[in-house]
């Protein structure tokens, strides 16, 4: 059987949670009979038992093989160009070395020669036999000597100097190059055809891999009406080792990973018997049961608010005519059995390393509902808070950034939101309500009544609606709880009555578009026996 081996090319990918599906492709031109067709270098990180072949053209397969080979990448070429850089660099080197030796050295002897003839020059004047003409210009002869030899230093100093930064940087790349041969593994799959009829026939393998991922991250852009914009997007990131050079590309809810039924296992209930520590430094013995009183704090029921400018210029008329935007380009959204796939539209590069690859998704129009908060732990703000209800689409938890009126607000991340569920966004200040609380009595009964105190309260909560608002209003006050017998809290009156009261948690839920201006009143004593402490403090 004839042998052919079939040159292939990344075609398609499919990038799940975890993993990735590659597809690549070949053509090649065959005769009849059966015949021998093998792709090789593929990854050796890729999953054997996920290789599927198939093709186009009039034959049949009759079987596939897939083997794991190694081979040897030799790179003595580059390592040889290299090396002789390297000696001829050092040879320079070495032989301008040995020439700056030489001048030193030939400069001590001028000085040595110098040194002698300023000694017996003196000598000789002083018995008439030189004149002083004769030392300047032998002075002046010597000076110019040295000064020559001494700029040659310089001069050959910068040169080896110049020539070790050229030898690093020769050096670094034979580091880099690594060693002389590397080995290399990888898959090669023999497929056994038997050609029917000659032609050319076009091969399809495809198999999945570990090693790319993508992660979702969002825009959400919200308005004053009752929609919000939601961009979503996807940061791929490929460590396969192969570039996804003009490939077609679609990112996938699903993942590789195995999915498995977890069965609860018993839970059994018996009674704690406390540990005894003994007599320690401490002298603490374990069992004690000690009474505390727990504070239950009221918390926003939203993620951190955010600040927001008070006057916010109208969209339309802040912007005159404005050119057309760039368009942007988002994938065609498919569902089967509850996973989404999003098709990029055009061909695109991704590269194998370790930078993460932006893609745009979709986007979607969500309906959406505004609400208004007021809270007594934070009493100086209004907090104005959008509920979004998803469509069908499956919003895997990630990274969101707010816009609201086109200001950034900040960033935040939702966890996995499933289609036609609601979920909170954009927390931030509102300057439509003006919402104060005033204590209207507060006092102290004179004396004891059968060794008990009381002290007595009263408040207003004054609402006014400033901008003509028609949201849900929801307040949230506290009056005291007692979980004591020796400490009663009772309400005397409350108007409104809220629609909810737990814990002293009072929750009131008013419509704003009723309301110009409203009051809220309730009133409340403390009793308690005479003598104890009440944690915390009363108000």
């Amino acid at each position: 059987m004839e042998k052919n081996e079939l040159q292939t090319q990344i075609n398609s990918v499919i990038v799940y949670q975890t993993g990735v599906q590659i597809t690549q492709i070949g053509s090649i031109d065959l005769k009849n009979g059966e015949q021998i067709i093998t792709i090789t270098n593929l990854p050796d990180s890729l999953d054997k038992e996920s290789i599927r072949v198939k093709g186009v053209g009039n034959g049949k397969i009759i079987n596939i093989n897939i083997e794991f080979n190694s081979k040897k990448e030799y790179k003595k070429e580059e390592h040889k160009t290299l090396q002789e850089e390297k000696e001829r660099i050092e040879k320079e080197i070495k032989r301008k070395e040995i020439e700056l030796t030489r001048i030193l050295e030939q400069i001590q002897k001028f000085k040595s020669t110098e040194n002698s003839f300023y000694s017996d020059w003196a000598k000789a004047y002083a018995f008439g036999e030189v004149g002083l003409t004769n030392f300047l210009e032998f002075n002046d002869k010597i000076n110019d000597y040295i000064k020559s030899k001494v700029e040659k230093i310089d001069s050959l100093e910068d040169k080896i100097k110049e020539l070790r930064e050229e030898l690093q940087v020769v050096q670094n790349k034979i580091y880099k190059l690594g060693p002389i041969e590397k080995v290399t593994n990888y898959y090669e799959v023999s497929i056994n055809l038997n050609v029917k009829k000659e032609g050319e026939f076009k091969i399809e393998i495809r198999y999945t891999m570990t090693e790319a991922w993508w992660i979702p991250f969002y825009d959400i852009s919200l308005n004053e009406g009752n929609t919000a914009k939601l961009t979503m997007m996807a940061n791929v990131y490929n460590r396969t080792g192969q570039d996804w050079e003009n490939s077609d590309v679609e990112i996938s809810t699903a993942s590789l990973k195995p999915i498995s039924l977890v069965r609860p296992r018993p839970m059994i209930l018996q009674e704690y018997v406390p540990y005894s520590y003994g007599k320690g430094k401490s002298g603490f013995v374990g069992g004690g049961k000690r009474d505390s009183t727990t504070a239950i704090p009221m918390s926003m029921p939203a993620e951190k608010s955010l600040d927001m400018l008070a006057d916010t210029p109208d969209v339309d008329t802040a912007w005159k005519k404005p050119e057309p935007e760039i368009e942007e380009s988002y994938a065609e959204v498919s569902e089967n059995i509850g996973v989404q796939s999003f098709k990029i539209p055009n061909k695109i590069n991704i590269p194998s390393d370790k930078n993460p690859h932006p893609v745009n998704l979709t986007i979607q129009e969500l309906k959406t509902e505004k609400r208004y908060y007021w809270s007594c732990i934070a009493p100086e703000n209004v907090i104005i808070q959008d509920r979004l209800i998803n469509n069908d689409l499956l919003l895997l938890s990630g990274n969101v950034k707010i816009y609201y009126l086109e200001e950034f607000l900040g960033e935040t991340s939702i966890p996995l939101i499933a289609p036609k569920e609601e979920f909170k966004l954009g927390t931030r200040v509102s300057y439509d309500l003006k919402i104060e609380k005033k204590i209207i009595d507060r006092s102290k009964g004179k004396k004891a009544i059968k060794g008990k105190l009381k002290n007595n309260y009263e408040y207003k909560i004054m609402i006014k609606n400033l901008n003509k608002a028609t949201e849900e209003l929801v307040i949230l006050d506290r009056i005291p709880h007692s979980s004591s017998e020796n400490i009663k809290v009772e309400i005397e009156s409350i108007l409104p009555e809220p629609d909810k009261k737990e814990l002293g948690i009072l929750k009131w839920k008013l419509m704003t578009k009723d309301i110009v201006e409203k009051t809220i009143n309730y009133k409340y004593y403390v009793e308690y026996k005479k003598g104890i402490t009440i944690t915390p403090s009363l108000p």
